[in-house]
């Protein structure tokens, strides 16, 4: 089936309603504040948009069980835009990614070596990588990434990945795998296709995305949620574009629902 003219739909979790205003009249755009992070978060269904908010539920937004709320903000873009370098995959929920990483363990052996990578934020203290190794076992996978901390003596990390997968990964890796995701696609052809192919396929599956364009994205559906003190979504629809004109103003339905 072609891709082209072909629309999917994103969501993105926004803790503060207050924030609800600035997306509907400018867009969604990428955070430029960390270097490493930079990009907007979505997921690709809103089932995950709805687990994630279950997930923030610990300390969410510091309110009390009464005041609990988010947003979860629709936005539909073409199918045939989801490529590398525009959009990426979420490192920290990454389905499929390590079994691609995977079948590209000769190449960064032989390849990925006198690097010279400055790492800008890493919460694991390596701050240079010179060096990608990848060694395949019977029931994991161990990546080792030799470089230079902050006292600038020669360090290898070892980061393991097994077998029985899980698409979820702690943050503190997540610079060193979107590091290797960046060296990868800037020096392999046919893995940046694999990669952007990759997101084609885990898209339907359900998987984290971020989007790291300059233009903003257009919000085409907005949804209030409410966490009640059983952790309940009480959902309100505040905005859907296609049917826009047949609604109450947002901002009115988003201020009653606040009071």
């Amino acid at each position: 089936m072609a891709l082209k003219n072909k629309f999917i739909t994103f969501y993105h979790i926004a803790t503060d309603t207050n924030d609800f205003k600035s997306f509907f009249r400018e867009g969604a755009k990428t955070t430029l504040s960390n270097a490493d992070a930079k990009g907007f978060y979505v997921w690709s269904n809103k089932t995950l948009a709805k687990n994630h908010i279950h997930l923030l539920n610990s300390g969410f937004l510091n309110k009390s069980l009464s005041q609990r709320e988010a947003l979860i903000l629709g936005i539909s873009v073409p199918k045939e835009s989801l490529k590398y370098p525009i959009w990426q995959i979420d490192v920290e929920y990454a389905m499929g990614l390590f079994e691609l990483f995977d079948q590209y363990d000769n190449f960064i052996n032989q390849n990925l070596k006198n690097l010279n990578i400055t790492l800008h934020n890493n919460e694991l203290f390596l701050k240079k990588i010179c060096e990608i190794s990848c060694q395949k076992e019977e029931d994991k996978t161990i990546f080792q990434f030799k470089g230079k901390t902050s006292f600038n003596s020669d360090f290898p990390l070892v980061l393991t990945h097994y077998k029985k997968y899980s698409p979820i990964h702690p943050a503190s890796e997540a610079v060193l795998w979107q590091t290797l995701v960046d060296v990868l696609c800037n020096t392999n052809p046919q893995f940046k296709e694999d990669y952007s192919q990759l997101m084609q396929t885990t898209y339907q599956k359900g998987n984290a995305f971020k989007y790291t364009g300059k233009k903003p994205l257009t919000i085409t559906s907005a949804t209030h949620v409410l966490v009640d003190e059983k952790d309940h979504l009480k959902q309100t629809v505040l905005w859907d574009k296609e049917k826009g004109s047949q609604q109450v103003c947002p901002f009115l339905k988003l201020k009653n629902l606040q009071r």
